[in-house]
């Protein structure tokens, strides 16, 4: 268990500076949109990657998860698992490409449409790229190219909007750009055209990868419907400037999102070795509680600074975004806790109830989207979203049981929970004292969780100084 966590811990390190680059950094790209797009323009733009990201499990077939839990593998030709990759994602892309047209119809996109196609060819590229690179172990690699995603979005942006000012398309293009110039940098640095080298094509593990990701379309089709179908609903009822308004709120909860996406990178990398054993069942509980610990720290630090994050990143009618944000923390916080469990399945290759689980989750954020939209617009969707995410999580805690028991301190967790959403309520509602009032409960958060956070600082500390010393 402890080899486990020093390689928890190595790729945790190495994954928080990959995605640190790529995803938080573009995070103070914000005011930068704000400024140079109107909140119609930044709707049209939020939609049309949405769109992406429903349609990109269903041509891909979520192949790219198989592909980096086949290549963990010691045993699998990792040749074949690249190749059979490979042919998966372009076979879904001329399909993609053969149906496209259909794209015209919908007013709102069609300007946009050659945008959509090249940002979804670059996009699933760069994510089977990524997921191949760390399922073979190169993830100082995966780092690399994190970085320099980082590096082209920030300059792309800036060249496009502020020198060109060419609006929505700049936009769109400097992502294309950037996804292009990563998936070099993972083809190169990693050396995986070495690995499109194979004599025939074996169907066998191509059935296995498949009845593996295939699976988990449902489960993604669902995530995305509980973390995404609310645009659609408000743009319907309110219109885009309602969606350009709670999209760009997305964007504080985002630093949550972050760490806990680097968290499961690197615990998909570890969480497969021998599961189901004791000493399995022990790190995973450990892991849980100290992941719970954390996020929940910087879940309440996000919402304590709320309105100070906010008046730095939203300029004009953005300002107002800043309402939905707490209860969108916590939504990103219960569906990184939901994410956890569900990689129980994951690691015993039982994704079938991922599916079951999302489901119910997605139906539940349509009613309550299509109730309560009409009604609250974006705090509805907000509040939807929360509540989908809370549901899967209860779905998957209880379920998981059967497969491998969590232990959890119950008590703490409901004291933060309480205290989270007494926070969540004071900043939202904007009462009397709500700064003074967020910080004791902060205070009382961090004190709940400081044993974890002493805990893997020591560790990565540790990780660090042993990576010097070489």
């Amino acid at each position: 268990m402890h080899q486990q966590g020093k390689r928890l811990g190595k790729n945790v390190l190495l994954l928080t500076i990959g995605t640190f680059g790529s995803k938080l950094l573009t995070f103070f790209l914000v005011p930068l949109y704000t400024s140079y797009l109107s909140t119609g323009e930044y709707g049209v733009a939020d939609l049309l990657t949405t769109t992406i990201s429903l349609l990109s499990p269903l041509f891909t077939v979520t192949i790219g998860e198989a592909v980096m839990r086949f290549a963990l593998d010691k045993d699998v030709d990792k040749n074949q698992v690249f190749v059979l990759g490979a042919l998966v994602n372009l076979t879904g892309f001329l399909v993609l490409f053969a149906v496209s047209p259909i794209l015209l119809a919908i007013s709102l996109l069609r300007p946009y449409y050659w945008y959509f196609i090249f940002y979804y060819f670059t996009y699933v590229l760069y994510q089977f790229l990524s997921f191949f690179t760390k399922g073979i172990d190169k993830v100082s690699i995966f780092t690399i190219a994190g970085i320099g995603h980082t590096l082209f979005t920030i300059i792309t942006n800036i060249v496009a909007l502020v020198i060109f000012k060419a609006g929505i398309n700049g936009y769109l293009l400097s992502f294309i750009i950037s996804n292009g110039a990563a998936s070099l940098i993972l083809i190169i640095g990693g050396r995986l055209l070495s690995y499109g080298k194979v004599n025939s094509i074996d169907k066998t593990l191509l059935r296995e990868m498949l009845n593996y990701s295939v699976p988990m379309i449902p489960n993604s089709i669902s995530w995305w419907v509980s973390n995404s179908s609310d645009k659609y609903i408000l743009t319907f009822f309110c219109g885009e400037m309602a969606t350009g308004v709670y999209s760009v709120a997305y964007k504080i909860p985002t630093i949550l999102s972050v760490c806990y996406n680097i968290f499961m990178n690197a615990w998909r990398l570890s969480a497969v070795e021998d599961f189901g054993s004791d000493d399995s069942r022990k790190f995973y509980s450990s892991v849980f509680q100290k992941l719970f610990d954390g996020l929940s720290v910087i879940a309440a630090l996000i919402i304590l600074f709320n309105k100070q994050l906010a008046r730095f990143m939203y300029a004009k009618d953005f300002y107002e975004a800043r309402v939905f944000v707490p209860i969108l923390v916590l939504a990103v916080l219960t569906h990184g806790i939901g994410e956890y469990f569900g990689s129980i399945y994951t690691s015993a290759k039982k994704t079938k109830m991922l599916f079951y689980s999302s489901l119910i989750g997605a139906v539940t954020n349509i009613v309550l989207n299509t109730a309560t939209i009409p009604l609250i617009a974006g705090m509805g969707a907000a509040i939807a979203t929360f509540v989908s995410y809370a549901t899967i999580v209860i779905i998957r805690a209880i379920h998981t049981r059967k497969i491998m028991k969590i232990n959890f301190n119950a008590k703490k967790i409901i004291v933060v929970c309480i205290a989270l959403g007494i926070m969540c309520v004071v900043q939202t509602m904007d009462i009397p004292y709500a700064f003074i009032t967020s910080f004791v409960l902060f205070l009382l958060i961090s004190f709940l969780g400081f044993k974890t956070f002493w805990v893997l600082s020591k560790g990565m500390l540790k990780t660090v100084k042993s990576k010097l010393s070489r």
